[in-house]
């Protein structure tokens, strides 16, 4: 006869095997020193340095206009600049995306909404030729494996 746990025993077996375990690998052995979180590898990860703009790259303000406030208080709390300043949408496809944005958690009031999307539409319309993209490159730095091999000399 072969014993068959129900899924609440197999739930409690798991956590008590998986939390001694987890428990521990975030300890050093004998020192109860956390272990960095980044482990040290050679393999380079999906974005690099190389992907990402300086610190301190200045992305542009939205253009003027009426409701600018209203675009940088409620896209601007998520969205970089330069993500709205792309866009080429018509008025239904603004309205349906602050649409979609209030249904995912942004807080703008009814309110403020036919304002908001008319700013939008007039100054990123289909008609939109403003966009131009920012280069940055990062300054350069050791590669992520160098700084693991460094930590582990020393």
């Amino acid at each position: 006869m072969r014993f068959q746990p129900s899924r609440a025993q197999r739930r409690w077996i798991i956590a008590l095997v998986a939390w001694p375990l987890l428990v521990s690998g975030c300890q050093r052995h004998g020192t109860g020193e956390a272990v960095d979180p980044a482990p040290a590898s050679n393999l380079s990860p999906a974005v690099t340095a190389a992907d990402l703009p300086l610190a301190g790259t200045e992305i542009p303000l939205l253009p003027p206009g009426e409701a600018r406030a209203l675009a940088q208080t409620y896209c601007l709390a998520c969205h970089a600049s330069d993500l709205i300043q792309q866009q080429r949408l018509t008025e239904a496809q603004w309205r349906a995306a602050v649409d979609k944005m209030q249904r995912w958690g942004a807080e703008i009031r009814d309110e403020d909404k036919s304002a908001l999307v008319l700013y939008l539409t007039a100054r990123f319309g289909s008609d939109n030729d403003r966009f131009v993209p920012i280069v940055a490159r990062p300054e350069p730095r050791p590669s992520d494996f160098a700084q693991a091999t460094e930590r582990r000399t020393e």
